[in-house]
């Protein structure tokens, strides 16, 4: 029993997983501009979806709340 009362709920309000798959996607676009013709936008596609990964991974990371009988915590 916590001075909030009791536990009702915890979890977390987002994943980090979409952060790392548009890394990945990025990362496999750069590497794979390699074998074909155009080869500039695929690298601009590449650098784009990686740094939108790596603002989902350090920007937004997630948060975990819990709901308690009182109160609802973000921690």
């Amino acid at each position: 029993m916590n001075n909030y009362g009791e536990l009702l709920y915890a979890g977390k309000t987002d994943n980090n997983k979409t952060g790392i798959a548009f890394i990945l996607i990025g990362i496999i676009s750069l590497i794979g501009a390699n074998f074909i013709y155009a080869k500039m936008t695929l690298i601009v596609i590449g650098g784009v979806f990686t740094l939108i990964g790596l603002y989902l991974l350090l920007f937004k990371r997630s948060d975990k709340f819990s709901i308690y009988e009182n109160t609802i915590v973000l921690t």
